[in-house]
């Protein structure tokens, strides 16, 4: 996971130096956002993919947030580093419950076509490392186990400009991380957000 976090800000550096030449007579800028994001998991699918006999419910969709800094290379391109910390899940098991926890970082490109001169609509593509903690509980006894994981994610993003400098953003992203156990489903996540972004 520490590898990960490392490489992040050299695979944004190498993204930046790419898309440089693209930005042509527009001085790149700095950019700071974050969103409050609803994120839905399938949770229930991960525990019947370890027990089919057990009936899991499904989790209810819960807030995180997602928070990021990066740069504006032209209004066609620009590149993300953010935290994300997903929404706790739960889903009820027998008499007891198992609950998700996950967060970290990432290093996202956002491709946009403007429609408007102040509304753009386009689409993401990122790569999410996460740390995920599983509790499980019946009210009695319980055991937790954390796990890391990486992956690529996608998404469709809206942005539209208040102001030269503020946007008021939405997106749409689709998690998927590999759980270390044989045989179980794939954690999932489907996030939808809302928030604001200002340009330096």
């Amino acid at each position: 996971m520490k590898k990960s976090i490392v490489k992040i800000p050299v695979v944004l550096a190498a993204v930046a130096a790419t898309l440089s030449p693209l930005a042509h007579a527009e001085d790149p800028r700095l950019l700071v956002g974050g969103s409050l994001m609803r994120d839905e998991s399938n949770l229930d699918e991960v525990v019947e993919s370890i027990d089919p006999f057990i009936h899991a419910s499904a989790p209810d969709a819960e807030w995180g947030t997602d928070l990021y800094v990066g740069v504006a290379f032209n209004q066609y391109f620009q590149a993300r580093f953010g935290h994300r910390l997903f929404g706790d899940s739960e889903t009820r098991i027998y008499s007891g419950k198992m609950e998700v926890e996950a967060d970290g970082v990432y290093v996202a490109l956002d491709g946009l076509m403007p429609v408007t001169e102040r509304l753009s609509l386009g689409g993401t593509l990122g790569i999410q490392s996460v740390d995920v903690t599983l509790k499980v509980s019946d009210g009695y006894n319980g055991f937790k186990d954390d796990d890391d994981a990486r992956d690529f994610f996608y998404g469709l993003r809206l942005q539209y400009l208040v102001t030269d400098q503020l946007a008021v953003t939405a997106a749409y992203h689709r998690y998927k991380f590999e759980i270390d156990a044989n045989g179980v489903d794939d954690l999932e996540y489907d996030s939808v957000g809302i928030g604001a972004q200002y340009r330096f």
